[in-house]
């Protein structure tokens, strides 16, 4: 799956508020996770607790 440089700002506020409310499903073993429901074209995101805080991240995201 290819992948392209991410805007935090621009993805990590709205799909971190929803995170609890939306669909998460594993894409194999490269750790992306397709948000919302089964269709496609979808978003993917790979996460991750980067800061240490407990909470999930999104260290990138693409759109297929």
């Amino acid at each position: 799956m290819g992948s392209r440089p991410m805007n935090r700002l621009l993805w990590s506020a709205p799909l971190l508020a929803g995170l609890a409310a939306i669909q998460v499903s594993c894409s194999g073993d490269d750790h992306y996770y397709r948000v919302g429901a089964p269709t496609y074209p979808a978003t993917w995101v790979a996460v991750a607790d980067l800061d240490g805080d407990g909470r999930v991240d999104i260290v990138d995201a693409v759109h297929y």
